[in-house]
């Protein structure tokens, strides 16, 4: 497509939105455009981020995305060339709340079944780890060896490098000021305006999005613009004349 237009438009170019666009750009995507509001990209909340990672999580899905994505960031500098910063020094978790100790009990059970990396302690060996720490409050301690954190500015920067060598595009200073539904079936043609109100259309075929994340984004929009339309069944709904900029 054109300067002007793209098949897929990330808002951010941050870790998240250059991730994004670098995994749609390997699998064929490449015309993809990063709307990025500040003059420097990963200057948002990728820049304040306190990079931790870890496999001790409470939820299936998450101990299942950092096993992936730490592997991933294992191997980042020869996949994507970029410098992840990896340094897996360990997390440890010291509970004293009998409550709580059951709970991270049931937790690590569970990040074992999936593959993770953890252990129990008691709070003498947990002790053994952090010489001089006082224990005799504890019920016990989790401690997660391959655990430890990383360089988000690295990561999201390799991401983004990466991304457009293989045709992505970046554009700074270009925040996403508002979009318009022109009607109701997909594709789905969303405008947004740079700091000059130059229109960046999109379209692309989102009968995935349809089934599962437009009800949670009407629920939430519709708060904010109750004088928009928000049809029930958007694959269905007929264009209307309601349907205005934002």
């Amino acid at each position: 497509m054109g300067e002007r237009t793209a098949e897929v438009v990330i808002i951010g170019a941050g870790i998240v939105g250059a991730s994004v666009a670098y995994h749609l750009a390997a699998r064929g995507c490449t015309d993809v455009l990063i709307l990025e509001q500040a003059e420097t990209e990963i200057t948002g909340s990728t820049a304040r981020s306190a990079a931790g990672v870890r496999h001790q999580f409470s939820t299936e899905v998450n101990v299942r995305m950092s096993l992936y994505s730490i592997e991933r960031l294992k191997r980042f500098e020869e996949e994507i060339g970029g410098h992840s910063g990896l340094q897996q020094v360990g997390y440890l978790f010291l509970i004293n709340q009998p409550e709580a100790w059951e709970q991270y009990q049931a937790s690590v059970a569970m990040q074992r079944r999936l593959g993770a990396r953890v252990e129990l302690l008691t709070p003498e060996e947990a002790a053994r780890l952090v010489p001089g720490m006082r224990t005799d409050d504890l019920c016990g301690a989790t401690y997660g060896p391959d655990d430890g954190y990383c360089d988000p500015h690295g990561i999201a920067l390799g991401y983004l490098n990466r991304a457009r060598e293989l045709g992505a595009r970046l554009a700074r200073a270009t925040p996403a000021t508002g979009f318009r539904i022109a009607g109701g079936r997909v594709p789905l043609t969303i405008h947004l305006l740079s700091p000059a109100h130059r229109p960046v259309q999109i379209t692309r075929d989102l009968a995935g999005f349809w089934k599962s994340g437009y009800f949670e984004v009407k629920k939430d929009l519709k708060g904010r613009y109750p004088k928009h339309y928000w049809p029930d069944d958007p694959l269905t709904a007929n264009p209307t004349n309601r349907v205005r900029p934002l």
